[in-house]
């Protein structure tokens, strides 16, 4: 029933949300078949399974946040068979590979999915896809728009949409329909078929030096053995003195818009900042040339996670990150391709940003292409946002993940900044286009629209869902309790050391637990009473994590997201028992290892909740600061 209610709905959303949006993108950029169709109408999905896969598939998604690369964790499948139906038609395919997709996004409620349909077919154009929930993105409008903005500029860029997903005819909800980097989307954008040239820039710290990038960066033709043009191409970067020694090798002007975009839109996942999430791809008989993805943290979208380094290196009081400059940001990580393309002499890049501001980085333009999309998708995330009557939202495996509610889906696509799953600030989507949009002008003394340069401009503040505030990583999350100094949000009780919005100390319906002669926890009250237990009445041969020390259970291993931390690490809660848990794994002093990340600035986590892989090693993020995840956090 629930079914067939979905599927009459959507064909009323067919019938009357007619939105040429299409329009804002124009006609710099061919696009993909696949992506022009959609562009006004969503495209259904539906993917059938065996039972066992079916099975398996629930149980993968469902395990939280899979630490690196286990391999054991993650989900694939050739057995996947698929039709989708766009404008009336349907195309079926009996040979698809499906798959989770994503990597920190292993994390959240909704996983992501790759579609690979083989044998020789293709829908419209394409034979790789992603379908992604951006579940982090409270406004669902991130990845869609910095695609459309790259595509109405006319530069290389993958694109999106929005498609409904069906898997054993079960409704999973919408999803962004996006482009896939690899061979076949060269052939399709350079008619190059089987390049060699194609090097994919996912690990961290990648500053296209030889140093760093000659291994970081993988050739996506597993067939290419010889790299020496890629191995030329960066030996030749790292010998420029200026901008004249590598116009003649890289597409510079492509390569400072990316820079220019990467600074417009708060980018920490690229190339200024984590230095990854982007290709370098050299044409025929042309330049080599950046092409950017994964655009869901844009915006001002927990831009503290990035932007904190920043903050502590260089002394800046100010947590107004939209109003921090191009030497602050660009230049805050040591990227030496930046010194000889921008700080060295900047004329070329202050020409190409200002030249975005004019063309598309500003209200004018951008704030009623966001209204339509918003107003377009709003019944699907209306739906997405609904429990069905067992309590279940459409497409959630992992239950044990906090969700965004449709009143913070609604305020963050405006003005409204809120706390994210992460529990970083999340800048209003209009808000940071506004205050990066006045900065930008009056820095470099443009004439800008006075409409939106008008301090008087008016806008509304959600403040039921508004985190105010210092922009800083603040613990806690929607759903669930605050973290300290932090509101708690709507559905769990708050954690110790919360305070009210008036940021009175929170001391009703709770009890004080002391764990040590010097040290009191506050823990809120719960249906069942715990009794602690010390140290010495614990056998230590059978602790797993040191909340057990004090009489509280370890979580369960689904159960990763982090609401306090105390001197006993960090807590985690059980929204089914109504009870605290403990994260932090118990180690034997005796046998403790030293903090390997210390050698690069950075302290050891408390907790094992990991947001970043590079080559040195899984990177956590407490109390606003990136650490080293420990190895006791595998076993």
């Amino acid at each position: 029933m629930l079914k067939r209610t979905i599927e009459l709905l959507v064909l009323l959303l067919y019938a009357t949300c007619i939105v040429a949006y299409s329009s804002f993108i124009g006609e710099n950029k061919k696009r993909p078949e696949l992506f022009e169709l959609t562009d006004n109408e969503l495209a259904i999905f539906k993917i059938t399974l065996s039972e066992n896969d079916a099975a398996l598939l629930k149980e993968k998604g469902g395990l939280g946040n899979v630490m690196g690369e286990d391999i054991d964790n993650e989900f694939k499948t050739k057995k996947a068979s698929l039709v989708v139906s766009i404008k009336d038609t349907d195309k079926s395919f009996n040979k698809v590979t499906l798959s989770i997709g994503g990597t920190s996004s292993r994390e959240f409620g909704k996983q992501g999915y790759n579609v690979k349909i083989r044998g020789g077919e293709n829908l419209y154009g394409r034979t790789q896809l992603r379908l992604r929930p951006d579940v982090r993105d409270a406004s669902f409008l991130r990845s869609k728009l910095v695609c459309d903005i790259h595509n109405r500029l006319g530069v290389p860029s993958i694109s999106a949409n929005y498609a409904l997903l069906y898997i054993n005819e079960e409704y999973m909800g919408v999803y962004v329909l996006m482009d896939a980097i690899n061979l076949s989307w060269i052939e399709f954008e350079y008619g190059d078929k089987d390049t060699t040239t194609l090097y994919q820039c996912k690990n961290t710290k990648q500053n296209l030096t030889l140093e760093a990038s000659s291994t970081g960066c993988e050739n996506k033709n597993e067939d290419v053995t010889d790299n020496s043009e890629w191995i030329k191409f960066l030996t030749a970067l790292d010998k420029a003195n200026s901008m004249e020694d590598i116009d003649d090798i890289l597409d510079v002007d492509l390569f400072l818009t990316e820079i220019a975009f990467e600074y417009l839109v708060g980018s920490y996942d690229h190339f200024t900042n984590f230095g990854h999430n982007f290709y370098l791809y050299k044409p025929k008989n042309d330049k080599w040339k950046i092409i950017l993805y994964d655009f869901d943290s844009e915006f001002g979208q927990e831009v503290a996670m990035g932007y904190n380094r920043v903050r502590k290196e260089q002394n800046i009081t100010s947590s107004e990150y939209y109003a921090y400059s191009v030497e602050q940001t660009v230049r805050s990580v040591q990227r030496p391709l930046l010194d000889v393309l921008i700080f060295n002499n900047s004329t070329r890049f202050d020409n190409i940003l200002k030249n975005y501001i004019t063309k598309v980085f500003n209200p004018a333009t951008l704030f009623p292409h966001i209204d339509e999309l918003k107003e377009y998708i709003r019944p699907y995330v209306e739906l997405d946002k609904t429990p069905n009557e067992n309590g279940k939202y459409p497409g959630k495996l992992n239950e044990a993940s906090d969700d965004l509610s449709l009143a913070e889906w609604d305020a963050n696509c405006e003005f409204t900044n809120i706390r994210s799953i992460h529990s970083s600030k999340a800048y209003g989507l209009k808000y940071w286009i506004l205050q990066k949009y006045r900065y930008v002008c009056k820095t470099y003394n443009m004439t800008c629209d006075p409409i939106y340069m008008d301090e008087n401009y008016k806008y509304t503040i959600d403040k039921e869902v508004e985190l105010p505030g210092d922009d800083i990583y603040v613990g806690g999350g929607p759903g669930g309790p605050g973290g300290p100094g932090g509101p708690g949000g709507p559905g769990g009780p708050d954690a110790p050391g919360s305070s009210d919005n008036s940021g009175n100390p929170m001391d009703s319906n709770t009890i004080s637990i002391t764990n040590t002669p010097t040290s009191t926890v506050t823990i809120p009250i719960t249906t069942t009473t715990t009794t602690t237990t010390s140290k010495s009445e614990t056998s230590l041969s059978i602790i797993n994590c040191i909340a057990e020390l004090i009489g509280y259970k370890c979580c369960s291993p689904n159960n990763t997201k982090v609401y306090a931390h105390d001197e006993n690490g960090d807590w985690g809660y059980d929204f089914k028992k109504g009870e605290w848990c403990g994260l932090t794994p118990y180690v034997d002093n005796d046998k403790a290892e030293t903090c390997w990340s210390e050698i690069f600035g950075y302290s050891c986590c408390k907790g094992c909740t990991i947001y970043e892989v590079d080559n040195d090693g899984s990177w956590g993020y407490e109390n606003g600061e990136w650490c080293g995840i420990q190895s006791y956090c595998s076993k």
